[in-house]
Order: structure tokens, then sequence, then C-alpha cells
């Protein structure tokens, strides 16, 4: 199977909880819910409908991701509604350059706008969620404030969600239940993808394993997957 480039996107949910982040940055006179890629081509958009963020992702004008769900249920509250959306945004240039020896393009230059969007709740500031958009994906992360004297946040649920256009289908590995099938190992990654499927129908009940592959018809793909997540986080899995 061959997946052009620039019909492709990947969307990478990397998190990272009640850690301070350092990074070199300007305010820039930007829409303050919208990212867009270095080239113009990728565009993500931020809206706060009734406390509610939803974002969404166009390519080249055409619709990747229908505004979907974003945000954190934690133990010290819940960071997907009830939020407002705080002024004067954020937005970092990213231009790095790094090698891995193991991949086909050993060498890599990674290009890619940044802006923190800061949520308040109850006239607090809650949660940063941020968006990094290359030429060719979409990644996010969110940033969860102390709250009173809890110096760790458990995460109950996300409310990430991904709702694409209709007509998608799916090349998805559905897993299993846990403690099952040989020796007990199930979920593992020997369950076989179901190609080209439509959305919903080639599920069992318990989730996704990624990465997640996604194809709209014949404008293009969509991978979704994890990046960046350390042992303070557990691995996900894509419900639906």
């Amino acid at each position: 199977m061959t997946i052009p480039v620039l019909n492709y996107l990947k969307l990478t949910n990397f998190k990272f909880l009640l850690y301070l982040f350092l990074f070199s940055f300007f305010v820039a006179n930007v829409q303050a819910q919208q990212v867009v890629s270095p080239d113009g081509k990728l565009t993500v958009n931020l809206a706060v409908n009734n406390g509610t963020p939803t974002y969404s992702v166009s390519y080249k004008g055409k619709l990747f991701l229908a505004p979907s769900p974003i945000g954190l249920k934690t133990n010290i509250g819940d960071f997907s509604t009830g939020l407002a959306l705080k002024e004067n945004q954020v937005q970092n240039k990213i231009d790095e350059t790094y090698e891995v020896p193991n991949i086909k393009q050993s060498k890599v230059h990674y290009i890619a706008n940044e802006t923190v969007f800061s949520f308040t709740k109850d006239n607090k500031t809650v949660i940063d969620i941020t968006f990094r958009v290359s030429n060719n994906d979409v990644g996010f992360k969110y940033k969860v404030y102390p709250q009173k004297s809890t110096v760790a946040a458990v995460v109950q649920e996300e409310a990430s969600g991904f709702l694409f256009p209709a007509g998608t289908t799916s090349f998805l590995s559905a897993q299993s239940k846990a403690m099952v099938g040989w020796e007990r190992t199930m979920p593992s990654y020997e369950i076989p993808y179901v190609v080209d499927a439509p959305v919903g129908d080639n599920g069992k009940g318990e989730g996704y394993t990624f990465p997640c592959l996604f194809k709209l018809k014949n404008n293009g793909w969509v991978l979704i997957s994890e990046t960046g997540v350390d042992s303070y986080y557990c691995a996900s899995r894509l419900i639906g």
C-alpha cells in the first residue's frame, strides 16, 4: 500500500502532567483559535462551545477531522467542560534536526508551528492544550496545573476524540478481552487488521490497538497513534 506523503496526516497525542515546560517562544499576532502548518496547507481550528472545547483538522481546505472533543477528566477536576479559553495565546516555531539510525530516513528535519492554548475554570488556570502542526502531521499534549495542595493528578478519562467525515473506512486491529487466549496473554498484537471496513463495523467492544489507519475516500489518509508517553502515563487504545 502506498500512502502519498502530502495526503497523510498523523495525529499524535503526547501527554505530560504536572511538569513545567521551558520553551523559547514569542507572542505572535495569530488567530487565537487556529494553528497553521509552515506551508499553510494543514490547519487546526480550536473552538469552545458553551465551555466545551473541540478541534478540527483540514488539509488544503478539505475537512479531515470534524469538530472533535478534547480534554481530560481527573481526580482534581473535569477539564473537558466548563472551560474558558484565555486570550493572548503563545506561539512557538519549532525547527529541529535529529538522527535515528534504524528508520528509512535516518536524518530528520522537523519544522512545525506550535500554539499553547490555556484554559481557565472558575477563574483559575487549570489546563494547557498544546498543538504542534507541521506540513504533514498534527500533535497535541496536555499540561494540568496543580490545584490547592494536590501535587499529582490521576487521569480518570480522556475526552480526546476523532470524528471523521461520512464515508471514511478503517484499517484497524481490534483488541480482545484481557487475560484470555494462549497462556492468557491477550490482548496482544496478534489480532489481524480488518481492511477497508466501514467505521464502527469491525470492533469487539474492547477498542483498537494503535496505530489506527483511516481512509477518507479519495481525499487522503489519517493515521492516529500516541507518542512521547513516559512512565508516568499509561499506554492507550482507541475506543469507539
